[in-house]
C-alpha cells in the first residue's frame, strides 16, 4: 500500500487482471462513483453476474472509466458492483452507448429486472473519506 502526493491510497494485489492494476480512491468531487446492486435468487444470480462481468470489460472501452469491481455476497443472493468514473458525463455517455444492446447478456439481464425476477439499484455516491 502506498499514497500519492494527494494522500490517496493506492493498492495493488498480485494475480489481478492486467487492467486496471490499481484503483485510487480519493475524495475528489470531480470523480463519479456508482454502486450497483442486484438482488435475485441464487439460481438467477449467475446469469446476472455474467452480464456484470461483461459490463466491467465493456466499461474499460469507455472514455473516463477509472476502474471497478464486482462482488457477490457469500450467500449468493446479491451482486454489488463498484464503479469509478472521471465524471458524471463520462458515465452517462458510456451507459447511453448503443453497443450495450449488441451484448448477448443485456437482453436477459434487463428482462429479469423488468419481469421482477431481480431487483436493480444503481446509485451515485460521493466519497467523503478514505482510509
Amino acid at each position: 500500500m502506498a499514497t500519492d502526493d494527494s494522500g490517496a491510497i493506492e493498492r495493488t494485489r498480485p494475480n489481478e487482471p492486467a487492467e486496471p492494476k490499481t484503483l485510487i480512491v480519493t475524495t475528489s468531487n470531480a470523480e463519479h462513483t456508482v454502486v450497483v446492486t442486484v438482488d435475485a435468487p441464487e439460481a438467477l444470480l449467475g446469469e446476472m453476474a455474467e452480464h456484470a462481468r461483461a459490463g466491467l470489460a465493456r466499461f474499460r472501452e469507455c472514455d473516463g472509466f477509472l476502474g471497478g469491481a464486482l462482488h457477490v455476497t457469500r450467500d449468493g443472493g446479491r451482486l454489488l458492483q463498484y464503479l469509478r468514473w472521471r465524471d458524471e458525463a463520462a458515465y452517462d455517455a458510456c451507459i447511453d452507448d448503443p453497443r450495450w444492446d449488441e451484448m448477448p447478456t443485456t437482453a436477459p439481464f434487463l428482462a429479469a429486472v423488468r419481469e421482477g425476477r431481480a431487483t436493480l439499484d444503481a446509485s451515485a455516491y460521493a466519497v467523503v473519506a478514505v482510509s
